[in-house]
C-alpha cells in the first residue's frame, strides 16, 4: 500500500511542502490557541430571516416598478439627446 506525504508527515505537511511556508512560533501559538478559543455567540436568526422574507415578498413589486418606469426613463433619455443634438446643430436660415 502506498503511503501519502500527509500520512507520513502529519496534517500540515501538504501545505508546508507545497508552499514552502514554515509558520513562525507566533503562528503556531495562534493555531494552537484556536481550539481553546470560545465560539462567538450566534446572532439571532429572526432578524435576517424576516428581512429575507420581506425582500422575497417585495421582489415582484420592485420588478413591476422597474418595468413601468423603463419606458419613461427611455423617453427622458430620448428627449435629452434630441435637445442636445438640436442645440449643437448649426442654425440654418
Amino acid at each position: 500500500m502506498k503511503s501519502t506525504i500527509s500520512q507520513k508527515a502529519g496534517f500540515l505537511a501538504p501545505a508546508v511542502i507545497s508552499t514552502g511556508f514554515l509558520p513562525s512560533k507566533g503562528a503556531a501559538r495562534a493555531i494552537a490557541g484556536d481550539s481553546e478559543r470560545a465560539t462567538p455567540a450566534a446572532a439571532p436568526a429572526s432578524k435576517g430571516t424576516a428581512k429575507n422574507i420581506g425582500l422575497f415578498l417585495a421582489a415582484p413589486f420592485i420588478g413591476l416598478a422597474y418595468l413601468v418606469a423603463l419606458p419613461f426613463a427611455g423617453l427622458v433619455m430620448l428627449a435629452r439627446l434630441s435637445v442636445r443634438a438640436a442645440l449643437a446643430a448649426p442654425a440654418t436660415a
